[in-house]
């Protein structure tokens, strides 16, 4: 949810440096690069029944990397955020299957579908920026 609020608030051209939800931003971003350093690159909530592990680390990458293009073009870069989007992106990389899709949670005999691929590629769009 924290990937998707981070979204919503850059997706209002809010970064850093805005004076209203300038903090909200730097929590949000400083709570899903903390989240990845406790799951070693990987970004969920630490619950590893279901499904939804692939969909948060996605939506968290898909974040941090419109966060770190926003912020990169200001020159006002947060440190250790590229670090972070780096070892997010070679997850999502490593996890592609050799069809082209992703499976839920990167690896194993799971289930994939279209809505998961999409998270995925929207990210990898996002970090290539």
């Amino acid at each position: 949810m924290t990937g998707l609020s981070l979204l919503a608030f850059l997706g209002h051209c809010e970064t850093p440096d805005s004076p209203q939800w300038g903090d909200t931003v730097i929590k949000a971003a400083f709570y899903l690069m903390e989240l990845s350093r406790q799951g070693d690159g990987l970004i969920f909530n630490g619950e590893k029944k279901g499904n939804h592990i692939s969909y948060e680390h996605a939506i968290a990458t898909y974040a941090l990397a419109e966060l770190h293009a926003m912020t990169r073009e200001s020159g006002r870069e947060i440190p250790g955020l590229a670090g972070v989007l780096t070892a997010a992106v070679e997850i999502i990389v490593d996890g592609q299957t050799d069809v082209g899709g992703w499976l839920y949670g990167y690896r194993g005999n799971n289930d994939s579908d279209s809505s998961l691929t999409g998270w995925q590629l929207q990210a990898l769009r996002a970090a290539r920026h």
